[in-house]
């Protein structure tokens, strides 16, 4: 059997080099890390506390599914993709990171603070880098608003000021008992319960504005989930267990997008971005 510390050493080896590059992106991730010199010590703790329950709940995702640890370059990718997007949320704090899991479901996964996961089938599915962007948007949605502690909590009738405080419990980075009881609720809760209609929604419209803020298509995470569903219906790609109804999902976000008023184009050169998108995936789009 292998250890939940073996699991840790392999997501901590994959996210140190998915987050190694050059020394401007460097620079760039320190300036996203360190909080501001108004945060008070209360939030920095409570930043500190999540990150622990975050990095404990993304070993125990790491060892339900194994990481590819062969893509560093497309890790790196995607985590400078998220690192972008991370600058126009409320918890631009925080060094985003991707992890790919070697899973032919199309899935994306929060473990909370800046651990972020995606699947390799869903990387086989996406199009383009507009759509890479939609879904990281739609996970650092969650983040943003807390959705994986606020659900697991609910489940397990506990406060999530009272979850942070138990993550503080035992101090040396220990994560004490009752909370890794929250720890196994939330895993549940994304690999198979799911967030629910409701957060999930949230996530589509916070995701899809934060995606155009960033000068991303902000139509791109629609037709993501329209081709998925298509996908499903035709029996091309197994249904995920944690995956609301796609019907009026996608109807709820298009509502959304045409009552915003959002183009179907980008802001950004679509020639640079389909060079770098093919350069990137190049082991998942032969």
């Amino acid at each position: 059997m292998i250890s939940k510390h073996h699991h840790l050493k392999l997501l901590l080896l994959c996210f140190v080099s998915c987050s190694s590059g050059d020394e401007a992106a460097q620079k760039s991730q320190t300036e996203i890390v360190q909080p501001a010199s108004s945060v008070d010590k209360l939030l920095i703790k409570e930043i500190q506390c999540e990150e622990r329950v975050a990095e404990s709940l993304a070993a125990k995702i790491a060892g339900q599914k194994p990481l590819d640890l062969k893509s560093p370059e497309l890790s790196k990718y995607l985590s400078l993709i998220a690192q972008s997007l991370a600058r126009h949320t409320s918890r631009p704090y925080f060094q985003y990171k991707v992890g790919i899991l070697k899973d032919p479901s199309v899935n994306a996964y929060s473990a909370s603070a800046g651990f972020l996961f995606v699947s390799e089938g869903l990387l086989k599915l996406s199009a383009n880098e507009h759509e890479l962007a939609g879904i990281l948007a739609h996970e650092l949605a969650h983040v943003a608003e807390k959705h994986v502690i606020q659900k697991s909590c609910e489940q397990r009738q506990i406060g999530i000021g009272e979850t942070m405080a138990r993550a503080m419990s035992r101090g040396g980075g220990e994560v004490g008992e009752v909370t890794s009881s929250y720890i196994n609720q939330a895993l549940e809760t994304l690999l198979d319960i799911g967030l629910g209609p409701k957060l999930e929604g949230d996530a589509d419209i916070m995701g899809v504005s934060l995606a155009h803020q960033a000068g991303y298509n902000a139509w791109a995470l629609h037709d993501f989930l329209d081709r998925l569903a298509k996908q499903i219906e035709t029996a091309k790609v197994p249904k995920s267990k944690t995956h609301p109804p796609f019907q009026e999902r996608l109807k709820f976000l298009e509502n959304f997008l045409k009552s915003e008023k959002f183009a179907k184009v980008s802001q950004l050169n679509d020639k640079v971005l389909a060079k770098r998108f093919k350069a990137a995936m190049k082991g998942m789009h032969p």
